[in-house]
């Protein structure tokens, strides 16, 4: 029997291409592949123990999810946050009350308003016509929240006077409305007592309705 030869030269080449495939192997095994296999292995350690020691047989991609959605939710508070978002504006229930700095008022929107706040500040500020307008438009804002009115958009005063037609409330309404009008749409100097008449006229409506 004949002994085959031994190539040297071949054995150097494979041995070289093996030394380059392994590193090259090596290499390509990343952190996310080392934080995939970390994770993995404590993800099957909590199922294990959930097992052992409660019998609860919860699989190991239970785990999983749960933690890459503790994930992203960590992720969308942080950005909110980051952007100056609250969380309460995104639910889709409830009232919102809306800061009185982030607020440029309009004729579209006055539910969830915290016109007591804005009233103060425009008191303090000295904006008697703005103390005006939140009278007027809390006075709004309390009969619809008693469903004596239906607030909609661009419905004119008369419309909210002509739905309180027999209700109690109607003159002291009708005649916050007049003086608004003047002051509003008029452009009516507004004086210290004229506040101070749409504030007693406001707190008689409000009264009436608590």
């Amino acid at each position: 029997m004949s002994r085959r030869s031994f190539d040297s030269k071949k054995l150097a080449q494979l041995q070289e291409e093996f030394a380059s495939e392994y590193y090259s192997q090596e290499k390509s095994y990343g952190w996310y592949d080392r934080v995939s296999v970390f994770l993995d292995y404590w993800f099957g350690r909590l199922g294990s123990f959930f097992a052992e020691q409660l019998n609860w047989h919860i699989p190991p991609v239970v785990f999983e999810i749960l933690f890459y959605g503790f994930m992203v939710g960590g992720m969308l508070y942080l950005i909110l946050k980051i952007l100056g978002i609250e969380m309460n504006y995104l639910l889709p229930f409830g009232k919102k009350k809306v800061p009185a700095k982030e607020y440029v008022l309009t004729d579209e929107d006055i539910e969830g308003l915290d016109f007591g706040q804005l009233i103060e500040e425009a008191k303090r500020n000295g904006n008697h016509l703005m103390v005006v307008r939140y009278y007027y438009l809390h006075a709004l804002q309390i009969l619809s929240d008693q469903e004596l009115i239906q607030y909609e958009i661009r419905k004119t005063n008369r419309e909210y006077l002509s739905e309180l037609a027999g209700h109690q409330s109607r003159e002291t309404f009708c005649k916050m409305t007049k003086s608004f009008e003047q002051i509003w749409y008029g452009h009516l100097p507004v004086s210290v007592e004229m506040c101070a008449q749409m504030e007693g006229d406001f707190q008689w409506i409000k009264d009436q309705l608590s």
